[in-house]
Order: structure tokens, then sequence, then C-alpha cells
């Protein structure tokens, strides 16, 4: 009964500690398209090219972010002035009837400017890379990419116009685009139209937060346990 209260004690201090904002906290960035072909930079494209290579995506056009629950400048939208988005993602690990998987690793980055936080075109507002894997699944002529996990660190300005820390973040990524032409895994595809899109980041939480709230969780399971065995 003891190392019970133990563990439950651990886990609540944990949760008490753990700020919200760790997880409430995040920013939006909307995806609008590519860059068209009359801009200065080259038209934008996502291209999967078969052969067990990743997925490469360029030049992905982002319109603006959007603070949520943010300590500052909470819901509100700041317009992005030629941001781009690039990635790549680990290379072609599997398919299914419908669906493209390719491993973690690779990289993703967004370059642009904030006037509203006095950053200029040509800085990288983000990068990071792909720790998990990224699916795109076909519906019709329709393609959806979810990446489901990525790490990166933000300009400090970025997160410092919102009130959040300069840290490490979370993100994930969503994008609905057309094929050029049809393609059924595990072949290669190749697209230039994006229909919507989104990524939504939150920072992480401190490495002493998240070992307190892991050995609460520990304690908890080691009494449940002990209990279920007397």
């Amino acid at each position: 009964m003891r190392i019970l209260k133990i563990g439950f004690v651990a886990l609540f201090l944990a949760l008490l500690i753990v700020p919200a904002s760790a997880y409430a906290d995040q920013l939006n960035f909307t995806v609008t398209g590519f860059t068209p072909s009359g801009s200065s930079a080259s038209p934008g494209s996502i291209v999967y090219g078969g052969a067990g290579g990743p997925l490469v995506a360029t030049n992905v056009q982002i319109q603006d972010v959007t603070g949520v629950g943010t300590p500052a400048n909470n819901g509100y939208t700041a317009l992005l002035s030629n941001a781009v988005l690039n990635f790549t993602t680990g290379n072609f690990s599997g398919n299914n009837s419908t669906s493209w998987f390719f491993g973690p690793g690779g990289s993703i980055s967004l370059v642009g400017g904030m006037p509203d936080a006095g950053i200029p075109d040509g800085t990288t507002l983000f990068s990071g890379s792909f720790s998990a894997a990224a699916t795109v699944t076909v519906v019709g002529t329709e393609v959806n990419i979810v990446i489901a996990l990525f790490g990166d660190t933000k300009d400090p300005n970025l997160v410092s116009f919102y009130g959040l820390p300069n840290s490490a973040y979370l993100g994930s990524l969503q994008i609905t685009f057309e094929l050029y032409a049809q393609a059924a895994p595990p072949q290669g595809f190749s697209s230039w139209t994006i229909l919507n899109g989104a990524i939504t980041n939150t920072p992480v939480p401190e490495p002493g937060t998240m070992a307190l709230f892991g050995t609460g969780l520990i304690g908890l399971a080691m009494a449940i346990r002990r209990r279920l065995a007397s």
C-alpha cells in the first residue's frame, strides 16, 4: 500500500510541475500551394521517384502562422513573406494497396520572413528532421500525406513573438495534393497541385520534467504489479 501511495504521489507531483503550456501552446502554419512557375523560385513539387528512395517536397508555400494558447499574441495570425517549405523523408520502407510508407530521418525546413517579428526574408524559421514514418495515402485522384512526427528548432524571434521557449519542438504535417498521373503503391508519383495543408508545432517539455513524470508512471506501474501478484 505504501508503494502504491508513493507512485501516485510522484505521478501527481509530475502532473503539477508539467506546465499546461508544454502541451497546449502551439504554432499552426498554413500550407497554401506550390511556388508558381512565374516566380523567382523554381516551381514546387512533391515527388517520389520510386526505386526505394525518399519522398521529396520542394518550394511548398506557407502563408502564415497562428499562435494557439500561446503566452503572447494568442490567436494572432502573422503573415509570412516568401516562405517556402522543403522536406525529404527517409527512404521508402513498404506499402499496402493504398499507401506508401517512408522511414524517419531526412530533413525539413521553412525559410522566409515574418514582418511582424522583424524577421527578414531568407531566414530559416525552423529546421529539423523526421523522427517518425511518413504515410502517403491515395483517395481517388487526391493524395494525403501525413507526417506523423518531426523534431525541429525555431528562429528565436519567431518563438519570442508568441512568448514560447527557444527550445526543441515537435511537429506534424498534413498535405492533400493531386497526382500528376494516377499511380498505385509502390510506383513512383509526382504532383504540382496542393489542395490544402497544415503544420502544427508544440514545444517539447523539459527533460527533467519528463523524467519526473516517467518516475511517477514507473512507481505506479510497480505498485499495481505488486498488488496484482499478492
